[in-house]
């Protein structure tokens, strides 16, 4: 069955007919009301003067100049001023402030213009009624009528008794005494009434939720709008048969503490009732609501975050709401209990204050606690700060918050595999050692990337696939994977190839098994490939140690993520744990760094982009001199003993020799017959930090051309503990131009 009862909005819509039909064209029949329609002579002017001139009527005055009853700012009082033929039902001073009592207000203003204007508008016909006759239904302009009691030969003045010829609304059931004689004014009828005319509809409505949390809602002109989409949200619930959230808030049995939009946030958002619909309405507002009173006290406890069930839903149970819009949320505080939709609670004194004089309470959705207002892809905004207490009912507690509470909601499961991969190309993303945490024995370096070009630009997809449950209750994500390396890969000695170097995949490695199936377990934290020729990052590494042969490919692999260390989430780390007596419990561990693709073009950082080989000798210290447009170098003399160059490509650092490496650059003597000695030095860091450090051999340049020569520089073996992030260059004689190219440093594996 369809709610019967009008909303306040309703109201404002039904006044608008009305005053179309009556007031605008002065309508003059009234098919229920017995008696002339003709003003007669009056001593008075127009209604609204009759009032001020009679005296008091100050309240109603006032309410009648101050309210808009359209949309155009038209007021009852200019209506009241025209000519036409009015009746008008005139509440006293003394009968509104009866009724501020009763309702619990101090002013008129404290209450909800609509329902101050359904008021008004109650007291006012646009016929002349000179007469009140028993049995008669007076129609006002609000759109519910006022009915005359019956001629009664048992009235006595009790309770259900009324007095004949007396006034019956919907705010009582005994009769409202009417002045014997009415004020004839130039355009109407006055009534004298000693008690504020209440519609049915307003008045079943307010008997059933004063002093309720409900009332602080429907009845405050502080959340009228919020009152407003709680009435709307009542539609939803009787036309899907569900508890009203209205009758929750008005049971006096029924504890609840309610967060309370106030109108300044729905302004400032930009939101009015009709941008929602009644069922978004319903899980809105539900939202707001704790099945408890009080329960967002705090502790003082800046550390400690309390989260209360609201009863965001569907059906209730027990004060509770399950079977919902928004779905139960898993254990979400570890407590061992499914929580339902929560609002997560913390105090700190340090934010008291900040927001207009709150208390430092802050209420979150989702746990991130951001602060102040932030506009979300629904369009509301995340309330953060909590203010004082507002009101304290007989069912509850309101407060106010600066902003909507989102239903907090789980993101979409997603595969976190899915899209295009490659190796990152930083510092580490292929490293070995003897544990997790330790990669001594091989650490990749950026030169090096740099030189594996051929394997950075690999591409390791993974389709979008479909979830299942497994049977230990894991999340598993299953698809398709397939390898792309554009002809070109780092090949090594064990796939039959006498020196490392890039060239074409050798099989299985070459994806002449693919496309590859793989399979993401999102609980444990693992990726497995399926199918011989499988991989990615490196080919020869599998869970039970390095293949030395591609006739021993595995049929699958294991790979572990243990995380992600870059702010963007582009990058995910994998280790792969092998046999290996030097490791720590017989084990070493090889790590993967990967990269989504994606990362580049969102983030723009950088992320992607292969490094420079070549050292950078710009850095010229000491009096020596160098011209960037020739790479022609000088130690001049006058020159500091020391004078050197350091290199400035930091992309470089850090370098580690345990098995030693070299350097390869091109020179040449800008006069033929001249000769230089050049030499390299290694630090860790630049001066003073310099140890440990050590030098490499000279090597002689000689100018029998002046065409650019290769030479090489032997590095020896260093102490796998060290690293060098200080690379120097030296020319050993005085006034030897010599151009110095493409330095690099290779590190021996």
């Amino acid at each position: 069955m369809k709610n019967k009862i009008l909303t306040p909005f309703k109201y404002l819509t039904m006044l608008v007919m009305a005053l179309s039909l009556t007031f605008l064209t002065n309508c003059s029949d009234d098919d229920d009301v017995d008696g002339p329609t003709d003003v007669v002579e009056s001593e008075y002017e127009n209604i609204m003067q009759t009032l001020a001139d009679v005296g008091g009527y100050d309240t109603l005055i006032y309410l009648l100049e101050t309210y808009p009853i359209d949309a155009n700012g038209t007021l009852l009082s200019s209506l009241f001023s025209e000519d036409g033929t009015y009746t008008l039902f005139a509440p006293n001073n003394d009968a509104f402030l009866a009724l501020y009592a009763t309702v619990g207000v101090s002013k008129a203003s404290d209450v909800s213009p609509a329902i101050i204007v359904s008021l008004l508008t109650y007291h006012g016909a646009g016929t002349v009624i000179d007469e009140i006759t028993p049995g008669a239904s007076i129609a006002t302009v609000q759109g519910e009528s006022i009915i005359v009691n019956l001629d009664n030969p048992d009235a006595d003045g009790s309770e259900g008794s009324p007095e004949n010829g007396t006034l019956l609304t919907g705010s009582n059931t005994k009769g409202i005494l009417v002045s014997d004689e009415p004020i004839k004014a130039s355009n109407g009828i006055i009534w004298d009434v000693g008690t504020v005319l209440i519609p049915p509809g307003v008045g079943n409505l307010l008997a059933s939720i004063l002093g309720t949390n409900a009332a602080s809602l429907l009845i405050s002109d502080t959340f009228s709008a919020m009152g407003g989409a709680l009435q709307a949200s009542d539609v939803f619930a009787t036309e899907a048969q569900l508890p009203s959230l209205i009758a929750y808030l008005s049971n006096p049995e029924v504890m609840s503490t309610v967060f309370a939009v106030p109108n300044a946030v729905f302004q400032g958002a930009g939101i009015s009732v009709d941008d929602f619909s009644p069922d978004e309405w319903y899980a809105i507002i539900a939202h707001h609501i704790i099945g408890e009173a009080g329960a967002m006290k705090a502790t003082g406890d800046a550390s400690k975050i309390l989260d209360a069930a609201t009863i965001t839903g569907g059906a209730f149970d027990d004060g509770k709401v399950v079977d919902g819009m928004f779905p139960l949320m898993d254990d979400i505080d570890g407590d061992g209990t499914d929580d339902y939709a929560p609002l997560f609670i913390k105090y700190d004194a340090a934010l008291a204050g900040q927001f207009g004089g709150g208390t430092g309470v802050l209420i979150d959705s989702d746990l991130d606690f951001l602060m102040g207002m932030s506009s979300d892809s629904a369009g509301f905004w995340n309330a953060e700060v909590l203010a004082p207490d507002a009101v304290v009912n007989v069912n509850g507690v309101i407060h106010v918050t600066i902003g909507f509470l989102l239903p907090f909601k789980p993101e979409p499961a997603s595969n976190p595999m899915a899209g295009t991969w490659q190796l990152a190309p930083i510092q580490g993303s292929l490293a070995v050692g003897p544990s997790p945490t330790n990669f001594e024995w091989f650490s990749i370096t950026p030169f090096v990337i740099a030189e594996r070009e051929c394997l950075y630009d690999d591409q390791y997809i993974f389709d979008e696939g479909t979830m299942s449950t497994n049977d230990e209750g894991d999340e598993i994500w299953t698809g398709q994977y397939e390898i792309l390396t554009d002809g070109s890969t780092w090949i090594e000695k064990w796939q039959g190839v006498d020196e490392d170097q890039c060239g074409e995949p050798v099989a299985p490695h070459n994806a002449v098994n693919g496309p590859f199936t793989y399979e993401v377990n999102d609980d444990k934290e693992t990726v497995t490939l399926f199918g011989i020729g499988a991989y990615f990052g490196l080919a020869k590494v599998y869970n039970d140690g390095e293949l030395t042969s591609p006739a021993d490919a595995p049929d699958q692999i294991t790979y572990k993520y243990v995380g992600n260390d870059d702010e963007e989430d582009c990058h995910a780390t994998f280790h792969v744990q092998i046999p290996n007596d030097a490791g720590v419990d017989g084990l070493a561990t090889w790590q993967i760094i990967l990269e989504h693709q994606d990362c580049e073009e969102e983030t723009g950082d950088g992320d992607g982009q292969i490094p420079s080989i070549y050292a950078d000798f710009s850095g010229i210290f000491g009096g020596m001199t160098y011209d960037p447009a020739t790479n022609v170098y000088n130690f001049p003399t006058g020159s500091e003993a020391w004078a050197g160059v350091s290199n400035d490509n930091t992309d470089l650092y850090p370098f580690s020799f345990p098995k030693g490496g070299k350097i390869t650059f091109s020179a040449a003597i800008q006069t033929v017959g001249d000769s230089v000695n050049v030499s390299f030095r290694f630090e860790k860091a630049p001066n003073p930090d310099v140890d440990p450090a050590f030098n490499t051999d000279k090597v002689l340049v000689t100018g029998a051309t002046t065409d650019a020569t290769p030479y090489t520089v032997e590095i020896p073996p260093q102490d796998s503990a060290n690293t060098y992030s200080s690379f120097l260059m030296y020319l050993a004689e005085n006034d030897v131009p010599v151009e110095i190219h493409d330095v690099v440093v290779t590190v021996n594996e």
